[in-house]
Formats: structure tokens, C-alpha cells, sequence
């Protein structure tokens, strides 16, 4: 888990996401990093969870983009909310992450 929480950016958070994001954490899955920056585009503000959204996935939210990326490098998907400029992603689980460490031997 996060040790470095940044509750201001957990409150910048709001609408769809922010309730997306109260219901992940609430069926058990955990806020491992959070930054705001300029990757992965320019003054983002991201949370990322551990776990696959545990929630139902939403499609069809105005102004907000859900994303299947499978990248381990990266994450599993996310939802970007391109006025804001918020991202919400999740992992891959401890699975996911096994299964990059096997593939760099």
C-alpha cells in the first residue's frame, strides 16, 4: 500500500471517479501510488489500485474514457476523465506482477 497518501489529491478527485474510486477501495482493493505530473500527458493527476477494477466497468460516462491497456509495464486499464485531467487505474494483482518478473529471466 501507499505509504506517501496525498489526500489533497484523493479530494481533487470527484463525480463518476470519485465514486468509482470510494467503491474499489470499499470491496477491498488498495491505492498503491499516486502522482501527479506529466506522464503519461502533460499535468495528469493518477491513482493507481493494486487489483482489476473490482467494480462493474462503466462504459458509457460522459467525459470519461474507460481503456484496456495490458501492459504490465504499465497497468490493466483505466478510467480518464479528459476534462480534469484525472486517471484512475488498476493492476494486475500479484499475479500480474509474477507473471513480468517470470518474463525478464
Amino acid at each position: 500500500m501507499c505509504n506517501n497518501m496525498d489526500v489533497k489529491l484523493i479530494d481533487g478527485y470527484c463525480g463518476v471517479l470519485k465514486e468509482i474510486l470510494l467503491e474499489e477501495l470499499r470491496l477491498g482493493n488498495r491505492i498503491i501510488e499516486m502522482f501527479d505530473g506529466d506522464w503519461p500527458c502533460p499535468n495528469i493527476k493518477a491513482i493507481c489500485l493494486e487489483y482489476p477494477f473490482k467494480t462493474p466497468i462503466r462504459r458509457r460516462m460522459k467525459g470519461i474514457i474507460y481503456r484496456e491497456i495490458n501492459d504490465p509495464r504499465y497497468w490493466k486499464s483505466d478510467y480518464f476523465d479528459k476534462e480534469r485531467n484525472l486517471i484512475l487505474t488498476c493492476g494486475f494483482g500479484t499475479q500480474g506482477m509474477k507473471l513480468l518478473w517470470m518474463d525478464e529471466d
